[in-house]
């Protein structure tokens, strides 16, 4: 389910879209994005909120290897921070 997520919001991306032109069902598919990305991130929390060291470790280990692997083409591109990414 999570790639399925990330398949669906890099076809958001990589379709280009007005701002004021984006349809009902394309905004359907973001607001499920980010219902599905809100709970993975609070499953994460929950996981660090353990204290097994183990599993803390886990987390951060998998969100340095995700930034690595993705986070690549957004410096490439020059576009460091997006202007709808709000968490981080």
């Amino acid at each position: 389910m999570i790639y399925l997520s990330a398949l669906l919001l890099c076809v958001c991306m990589c379709v280009s879209f007005k701002y004021y032109s984006i349809s009902v069902s394309m905004h359907l598919v973001q607001s499920v994005l980010h219902v599905v990305q809100v709970g993975y991130a609070y499953i994460l929390m929950l996981i660090v909120m353990s204290f097994n060291a183990w599993l803390f470790l886990a987390v951060i280990f998998g969100a340095g290897v995700g930034y690595l692997l993705f986070a690549k083409s957004r410096h490439l591109m020059g576009n460091f921070r997006e202007q709808n990414e709000h968490c981080h």
